[in-house]
């Protein structure tokens, strides 16, 4: 029998009845959290139970131990210097976001705090706000990759789909606050605009430049290649990569020579991912890994622009359909805008690198549901199975960092004690 069946009652058709699990679910929440938590990826495929990771992901947030000197810790500390936010300081925060004396020029950050003052003082309670939201639209993410793949769990979608998983990391959502959230809001978008066909969700992926202003380049992106049908040929697209590789240079002169033409905002920014300081801080940093850090950091970006160079020449002995040629042009478009970014600030740096990643391991899934037996899918698979073994584990002592003792026990119940 299964060790779940035990806890949640099948009615006669074999099906879980939704009441009966539903009132244990939420008891067993409330007494073990953690347990709950493993039952609910077990049973991913039953929408009701993804409820209960992103509920288990706020505890994570409210109990969350925040690496030194990260993101989370200087939010931390603006939000304990913010304890008289109200409302008219959010409105004026928000409706000047171009002032220079603003410290973001995001929506959302302001959102969180005003959101999370209407609760409590207590910095925590922003690290829960934050990793709900996050781990509710990661959830809505591979959610909608593993409805719309109903074998993804073979073999060969099963690698790929762990690989994206294990791309961003539980804890970036919280320590990072704004790029994560902004990233996978824009991924979600752009997915469901190349898969869906409907423009309505590029407005959804044009929601992340609330979230992290530097995201608008990658929504301009997206809103030309879903509306200039040209970019899309493969002639264009190969074009495009080889002279962004060869003349990357090129196209970083030329941005650094018109950056007032992008605002005062994205100049400021620019500034600050390429100043003097910044670059040898980056540098001196990526000096000190180790070299399975650097493999860890940077492997699934060279396997996915390897994989598009191999399919690129293999698709077309392979079932194909517009979804996977949609998914396919795009990873490649973006690779393209990957080398012009790596020529303007440091491999490290490069924020780009997980959407190329992402977009490729996306396609891999829809090919290898259309090509179970094909062996050059089968021989990808094997290729990055390695990789991300080496992703879990270093992901996974990563994030041991930041979690509290208390939240395998009774998060919930230490939280009042």
């Amino acid at each position: 029998m299964n060790k779940t069946d035990t806890i949640f009652k099948k009615s006669e058709t074999g099906n879980y009845s939704f009441l009966y699990n539903e009132v244990y679910a939420w008891l067993l929440f409330l007494i073990a959290p953690v347990l709950i938590f493993g039952v609910a990826i077990k049973n991913f495929k039953h929408k009701h139970f993804r409820k209960f990771i992103v509920l288990f992901g706020g505890l994570y947030g409210l109990f969350f131990v925040p690496i030194p000197n990260s993101d989370a810790t200087r939010f931390q500390s603006y939000y304990t210097n913010l304890q008289d936010y109200n409302f008219n300081i959010y409105w004026h925060d928000i409706t000047n976001l171009a002032s220079a004396k603003n410290l973001f020029p995001d929506v959302y950050v302001y959102t969180l705090f005003y959101t999370g003052h209407l609760f409590s003082d207590n910095p925590q309670f922003f690290h829960l706000i934050t990793a709900l939201v996050y781990f509710f639209v990661f959830i809505k993410l591979i959610g909608y990759l593993y409805d719309y793949n109903s074998n993804i769990f073979n073999k060969n979608q099963r690698v790929f789909f762990l690989g994206i998983v294990f791309l961003f990391g539980f804890s970036g959502g919280i320590n990072g606050v704004r790029w994560p959230l902004g990233s996978i809001v824009y991924l979600l978008g752009a997915i469901m605009l190349l898969t869906q066909n409907n423009v309505k969700y590029l407005f959804l992926a044009g929601l992340s430049v609330l979230i992290h202003f530097s995201l608008y380049p990658a929504v301009i992106a997206l809103a030309a290649f879903y509306l200039i049908p040209f970019l899309r040929r493969p002639s264009v697209l190969l074009v495009f990569v080889v002279f962004a590789l060869i003349a990357g240079t090129f196209f970083s002169s030329l941005i650094f020579a018109n950056a007032e033409a992008f605002g005062d905002i994205a100049e400021n920014k620019l500034t600050d991912y390429t100043g003097e300081g910044y670059v040898e801080k980056r540098a001196n940093n990526v000096a000190g890994w180790n070299f399975y850090v650097a493999i860890y950091r940077f492997g699934n970006y060279y396997f996915a622009v390897a994989a598009l160079a191999i399919m690129a020449f293999k698709q077309k002995n392979l079932v194909t359909n517009k979804i996977t040629n949609h998914l396919f042009s795009f990873a490649v478009f973006m690779t393209g805008i990957s080398f012009i970014a790596n020529a303007i600030v440091d491999l490290s740096t490069n924020r780009y690198l997980v959407f190329v990643s992402f977009l490729t391991f996306t396609y891999l899934i829809y090919m290898s549901t259309l090509n179970e037996k094909a062996k050059i899918v089968r021989v990808l698979m094997y290729c990055y199975a390695p990789l991300l073994v080496l992703n879990i584990l270093l992901g996974i002592r990563a994030e041991w960092e930041t979690v509290s003792i208390k939240l395998l026990n009774n998060p919930i119940l230490a939280f009042f004690l």
